[in-house]
């Protein structure tokens, strides 16, 4: 049983999504090398597919395997060669059709606009290449690890001096009914404690 197919990806709502790179092409009359393109056509769905080309202009172009199939899960590149690319031509459009192995029905279908431009297309600038940073300075490294390890001894300090206030509270003021000392010793004391810690490792 196939999926259930959504409009998104399609020109026409309710048709099977059609997935195609690029969706638009560009001739440049002094570039030859621009005169042949590549149009990917996807198959993403679990079955085989049929494709076929079309074009408003096709006495202007040599398309390389109008037709054929695409199995499940897999893309055909359909070259596309401009033989008049002259600039100020009008916009041509090529279609994209997708049927069902063995059946005539369009299932969907997108477009892809082709026109020639003058010149040569401009050259990107060419990015950085990667390059390996510099080592960490060890000095850094071994007070970051000092650092750390300050952390952890403040932290289990910090819990068993917490512990100790709590075997005070059991031993000592919970029998005489004195509350008041421990809950402050615990509100006070307890981040006094913590600061002082900080301050004499950081400082």
């Amino acid at each position: 049983m196939r999926p259930r197919q959504s409009s998104q990806g399609s020109e026409d709502d309710g048709s099977l999504p059609v997935f195609i790179s690029p969706s638009e092409l560009k001739y440049y009359a002094d570039e030859i090398s621009s005169h042949k393109q590549v149009v990917t056509i996807y198959n993403p769905y679990s079955y085989t597919l049929k494709y076929k080309v079309l074009c408003t202009a096709p006495r202007k172009y040599h398309v390389i395997e109008s037709e054929g199939l695409i199995k499940s899960h897999c893309r055909i590149d359909v070259v596309i060669r401009h033989k008049e690319p002259v600039e100020g031509a009008t916009v041509d459009k090529f279609q994209i059709q997708l049927f069902d192995h063995g059946s005539s029905t369009i299932r969907g279908h997108k477009q892809v606009i082709s026109q020639v431009l003058s010149g040569r297309p401009q050259m990107s600038v060419p990015e950085a290449p990667m390059q390996q940073l510099p080592p960490p300075d060890k000095r850094e490294m071994f007070q970051s690890l000092i650092k750390q390890q300050i952390v952890v001894v403040q932290e289990e300090l910090t819990h068993l001096f917490y512990l100790w206030l709590q075997f005070v509270e059991l031993h000592y003021f919970y029998p005489l009914g004195r509350w008041t000392v421990p809950r402050y010793l615990r509100t006070y004391i307890l981040p006094y404690i913590r600061n002082l810690w900080w301050l004499m490792f950081w400082d």
